[in-house]
């Protein structure tokens, strides 16, 4: 996952969900993430203007057998909560 204007990623731990990595990101600040296989995560653009993030998946959709899951903004598993304001 690569990004650009101002955004932060949100990434719970993979052994235990109550433990979160919280990355920052910018223009001069730069990142690559790789984020496992069957981990939840979430992107916030928390800049003035528009934010990119491109994300580069290892192999091809299969919309027979989907291996992305969504969760509500607000949920029990993942302890974070975004700012109000738009979800996906």
């Amino acid at each position: 996952m690569w990004c650009a204007g101002r955004s932060t990623i949100i990434v719970p731990n993979r052994r235990t969900y109550k433990l979160l990595n919280i990355f920052t990101c910018s223009e001069r600040n730069r990142a690559l993430l790789v984020i496992p296989r069957g981990v939840f995560h979430a992107v916030q653009n928390i800049g003035q203007t528009e934010a990119m993030v491109i994300s580069l998946p290892t192999r091809l959709d299969d919309h027979a057998d989907p291996d992305k899951y969504r969760l509500p903004i607000k949920n029990d598993l993942i302890p974070f909560a975004f700012d109000d304001g738009p979800g996906w």
